[in-house]
């Protein structure tokens, strides 16, 4: 729920929110002309260079940190979000480098805005996301950067190992299960609230529970599916 603007990444990270170029749906939140320029740059290099060249992909992980880049991919393909890739995008730099950890000058991408995901709508545990599942069509086996970085060797490589990584860490089930648990505990009887309030006047903790559940399940089967 917070508001993905120039002063949450600012505090976030560090950074001054007068040294931030803040791209979301493909707008610059600025608003200034050069950090559309800036922004242009990344798209068309991604657009006119092919990848598999060694030095174009290195030239492209100076401009894009590369570890938030697989990260992002990593986050979006687990959770099957069929609202992604020419929605709910955003990514940011600073605008000139300076001190911080984070002012280097590069890309770095955004996940928002996930809650056409994890079975919420339809069972799609068993989807496989590098290809299909998205309202729009438009896939990472398609999408701009994640398509051509995969003609890369070494980015495959990378990503291979990071998603793997995840898989056995952050993204197994023996670690989100409790997550979810405790979630269901704190929050089933606002959730029931209001969920009677704006929408369904007899709904009941049971139908909540099984909702929950559904997402417990898509968590529990997705890990073995898309790591084959």
């Amino acid at each position: 729920q917070d508001h993905l603007n120039l002063s949450f990444i600012g505090n976030r990270y560090d950074v001054l929110p007068s040294n931030i170029n803040l791209v979301k749906n493909y707008e610059i939140v600025s608003g200034r002309e050069e950090d559309y320029r800036q922004y242009k740059e990344l798209e068309e290099f991604a657009k006119n260079n092919d990848f598999a060249v060694a030095e174009n992909y290195e030239h492209f992980c100076e401009m894009v940190d590369i570890d938030s880049l697989i990260d992002y991919y990593c986050a979006q393909i687990y959770f099957a979000n069929s609202d992604a890739y020419i929605n709910n995008t955003a990514l940011w730099k600073s605008r000139i480098r300076g001190q911080g950890e984070f002012e280097d000058c590069k890309w770095r991408f955004i996940l928002f805005d996930t809650d056409e995901s994890d079975s919420i709508f339809y069972d799609c545990a068993d989807k496989d996301s590098f290809v299909e599942g998205n309202w729009m069509g438009v896939n990472p086996d398609t999408e701009l950067y994640f398509s051509n970085l995969s003609n890369n060797p070494e980015f495959r490589a990378r990503f291979r190992e990071r998603f793997r990584e995840l898989l056995e860490n952050d993204f197994s089930y023996e670690r989100i299960e409790p997550i979810i648990t405790q979630f269901e505990n704190t929050y089933t009887d606002p959730m029931v609230r209001s969920v009677q309030r704006f929408g369904i006047p007899d709904f009941s903790r049971e139908q909540y529970g099984r909702n929950v559940q559904t997402v417990r399940d898509f968590f529990r089967r997705r890990g073995e599916y898309i790591s084959t």
